[in-house]
């Protein structure tokens, strides 16, 4: 919930000013601004904006329960934490010496 609540905070303040910017801009520079020349360019950099900080913010989520579960397994279990960190390597160690029979196999 506080992730959703400090993402809601940051878009808002984002949005608002991105809009206040735009407005400004267009208020000043152009002779005859439409609103829906506005409306449209203002809503494009809100949703380009609001993709931006979603996936930056989701990304400091993730590596924050990344580090969280590697703390909490570590500090409960070690043995089997280091069991599991081995075993996930593992697929990436072996992966190499089968690719090149897969990928004749595919081929054919």
């Amino acid at each position: 919930m506080l992730y959703q609540k400090v993402r809601f905070i940051v878009i808002q303040k984002i949005n608002l000013f991105l809009k206040t910017q735009m407005s400004e801009s267009i208020l000043l520079k152009a002779k005859n601004p439409s609103k829906s020349d506005r409306s449209f360019l203002v809503n494009d950099l809100k949703q380009l904006e609001t993709a931006r900080i979603d996936t930056q913010l989701s990304i400091v989520y993730q590596l924050f329960t990344f580090i969280n579960a590697i703390i909490a397994g570590l500090t409960t279990s070690f043995s089997l934490s280091f069991v599991f960190i081995i075993t996930s390597l593992v697929p990436l160690a072996i992966q190499p010496l089968f690719n090149k029979t897969i990928t004749n196999r595919s081929k054919q």
